[in-house]
């Protein structure tokens, strides 16, 4: 399968109808602000009490997590680990991932570029090739076509036409056929994507522009299901989203933002009994988790330095203190 540098969360958020015209693989980097520090961070450790592990994450000057360390204990067999992953980059894009588990390298992802262009995928498990994607790309530099590989076997191939407004992605994987054809129609603001195997609908996702409302439907023996609806602002976030299960019964979530940070999470049943809610702080950081259901409350009183970035984190159940996670940084001049 082609891995998209377009996820749902990331493509209900955009305006453009064009927005999926042309389609990236790929993997944008993981930064320092989308991790809650501040920009200018090159070293964060930190020790958290709550599960017996520390965590230290390292930047470049961009901002980009070049390291990330995990050290803890199996909960299982009560053995020590470290867990390392090391991130390169190709402009945004992560180029490669070297992951080692207790100082032996275990697995590495790969990107391969030709510009600023994706043409390769791989994944080697112990050095081993398991996993490989062919990208190729027409004369407009549109993605046309990708082939995966299992131990140098094709699994899949996925084949990708462009219309005026929209695209259709064909994908054989053996001896079914996959299609994912999405239209964008300019005048009435609204985008379709519709999913079918072996030419039989399985799901649609839709965008409104005009009311900024989003559906993913699906369909279960022929049938048709409406399973998630969302709505989002003028900032593209999300501030409404119901979720419905087979039976008709489901859940519907509020999110409230203070600009565009999330402040606070709602979710009801229903019979639009509050059943969890989540609150947090001006840095997007969890204050308060309360589940009604069983009734537990967690509290978090968060302690912040001068460049307001978190130091300290102390965790309250029911108001009894159970852990604390202490921060450290180290910052670039």
């Amino acid at each position: 399968m082609i891995i998209w540098n377009v996820t749902f969360s990331q493509e209900i958020s955009s305006f453009n109808l064009d927005s999926r015209s042309v389609i990236t693989p790929g993997i944008t980097a993981t930064t320092n602000i989308t991790l809650h520090f501040s920009k200018n961070v090159r070293r964060v450790y930190f020790v958290d009490e709550c599960v017996s592990e520390d965590v230290e994450y390292s930047f470049d000057m961009k901002g980009y997590l070049t390291e990330d360390i995990n050290r803890g204990k199996d909960l299982i067999t009560d053995n020590k680990f470290i867990h390392k992953t090391i991130y390169t980059y190709h402009k945004d894009m992560v180029e490669r991932a070297l992951v080692y588990d207790n100082d032996t390298l275990t697995w590495i992802t790969n990107y391969i570029f030709d510009k600023d262009k994706v043409i390769q995928y791989a994944e080697a498990n112990k050095g081993d090739m398991d996993e490989e994607i062919l990208f190729s790309y027409d004369n407009k530099g549109r993605l046309v076509k990708s082939i995966s590989k299992s131990e140098g076997i094709i699994t899949n191939t996925e084949q990708v036409t462009y219309q005026e407004r929209g695209y259709t992605i064909t994908r054989k994987s053996g001896a079914e056929i996959y299609t994912e054809q999405c239209i964008n129609d300019i005048s009435s603001k609204r985008s379709q994507t519709i999913f079918k195997c072996d030419n039989s609908i399985n799901r649609i996702y839709e965008i409104d522009y005009k009311t900024k409302i989003r559906r993913l439907i699906f369909y279960f023996n022929e049938k048709k299901r409406e399973r998630i609806i969302a709505r989002y602002d003028n900032n593209k976030n999300i501030i409404e989203e119901t979720v419905y299960f087979r039976d008709g019964k489901g859940y519907n979530k509020i999110n409230l933002y203070n600009k565009d940070t999330l402040s606070s999470s709602k979710t009801y049943n229903s019979d639009n009994t509050l059943t969890y809610e989540i609150v947090y702080d001006h840095r997007g950081n969890m204050i308060k988790e309360c589940n009604y259901k069983t009734k537990e409350i967690f509290t978090c009183q968060n302690s912040y330095n001068k460049n307001n970035d978190l130091i300290v984190v102390s965790v309250f159940l029911n108001n009894v203190l159970i852990c604390n996670k202490k921060y450290d940084y180290e910052y670039w001049d």
